[in-house]
């Protein structure tokens, strides 16, 4: 496939980049955010799961690795020290021997020999599982590399303790080897980007999640004794969602939408059973990617209750805020520092002082219509400069100097 690939693309004049995302395309936000960027400028070979719905594109199926989940072995970390030891070793050794053969390749392995014969002019690589896999190609085809990260994941999930343990290591090499070989990096937001230069020597450039200018009008609230409240994204424990159904369930003229996606399925049915007899809290099912600011703008404030329970958690700079603005809503969240930033800079909403259901309650309590529209038209008068456009054209810049 990748020989067809080749000849198919050697008569184009324009540039070719290797995208490569070991996700979903269609719902991968940054991967369309680099072709909302490029697109009409250079031809994109993009690698992943599940065909992008983007125009002039190339794509390579990954097989995705059937993977099995990997067993979370901590009974033995509460023994002593000498025991402790003794038993970290018996449960290397049996993890080692009943890991699936597939499960032990790497991403590199899996993958190379499907992108080994791409034409290519440069790529762009998405996540670090796919780093080591995108500096072999670079060196192959002697090619500038741009590695999108999208979390500081050597403490991406600190708060797991066998996570921390086993897998943290691994991260850190990785980025430690792999990261200076990149031409250059992007990161999500400034707290990330300075995370990255402190410990690996490794500047970045700060793309953040910003969405499309959408030329829409505040919406004025459908019921003026009700306070219409949406959230959206996955259902993951981490993000302890029944914190918010809490917050709101306790509250009088408020109600709560929840569109979530059935990402962890045990985490979603958890947040259905709770929601299940609440008059003001209700899971609604999810819509296209691409349709979600239009739906929510009909809505009075977004609101995100994100406990710090990691680092990446408590520099969080989500797709959902940018949407939020973008939908032309008010904004309530709790003080992670980087949402707390913008909501702050631009006045866009209220910001709870901790990250307990109560203390969230209490903030929602003081927002009323009038305070809502105050901040839904400060989020209109600002959402051009809080769209990607400025973004975009970083990407482009960027793109374009590697390719000189």
């Amino acid at each position: 496939m990748a020989r067809d690939l080749q000849a198919t693309h050697s008569m184009s004049a324009r540039k070719k980049i290797l995208l490569i995302c070991d996700a979903n395309l269609p719902r991968a936000p940054r991967v369309k955010m680099a072709y909302d960027a490029l697109r009409g400028e250079f031809d994109f070979i993009m690698a992943g799961y599940d065909a992008p719905p983007y125009q002039d594109v190339t794509y390579i199926q990954l097989p995705k690795a059937k993977k099995a989940q990997r067993k979370n072995i901590s009974w033995h970390l509460g023994f002593p020290s000498l025991f402790r030891k003794f038993f970290s070793i018996f449960v290397k050794i049996y993890l080692k021997l009943t890991t699936p053969k597939e499960d032990k390749r790497s991403v590199k392995e899996r993958y190379y020999d499907f992108l080994k014969d791409v034409d290519c002019d440069l790529i762009i690589n998405h996540h670090l599982n796919t780093l080591e896999l995108a500096v072999a190609l670079k060196k192959l085809k002697n090619v500038p590399l741009v590695s999108n990260l999208h979390e500081y994941y050597p403490r991406e999930f600190e708060d797991q303790e066998v996570w921390l343990k086993y897998e943290a290591p691994k991260k850190h090499k990785i980025c430690e080897v792999y990261l200076p070989q990149a031409d250059q990096v992007f990161s999500v937001c400034e707290g990330i980007r300075q995370e990255y230069k402190s410990n690996f020597g490794v500047d970045s450039i700060v793309i953040r999640n910003d969405k499309p200018y959408q030329d829409i009008q505040p919406s004025e609230p459908q019921d003026k004794n009700l306070i219409r409240l949406i959230h959206h994204g996955a259902a993951l424990k981490s993000r302890n969602l029944h914190l918010l159904i809490e917050a709101v369930a306790a509250l009088e003229g408020f109600h709560l939408d929840l569109m979530l996606l059935p990402t962890q399925q045990d985490c979603f049915d958890q947040l259905m059973e709770q929601s299940r007899g609440l008059s003001n809290v209700n899971i609604i099912p999810p819509v296209a990617p691409e349709q979600i600011i239009s739906f929510i703008s009909s809505y009075d404030v977004g609101v995100f209750l994100l406990e710090p329970v990691n680092f990446n958690y408590r520099m969080a700079l989500p797709n959902k805020l940018f949407e939020f603005v973008q939908a032309r809503l008010a904004i309530a969240i709790t003080p992670n520092e980087e949402m707390a930033r913008i909501v702050n800079d631009y006045d866009l909403g209220v910001i709870a002082k901790d990250y307990s259901p109560s203390s969230f309650g209490e903030v929602l309590q003081t927002l009323d219509h009038e305070a809502i529209s105050k901040y839904k038209q400060n989020a209109n008068k600002h959402a051009q400069e809080l769209s990607s456009e400025a973004t975009q054209g970083t990407i482009r810049d960027t793109i374009k100097m590697l390719l000189k």
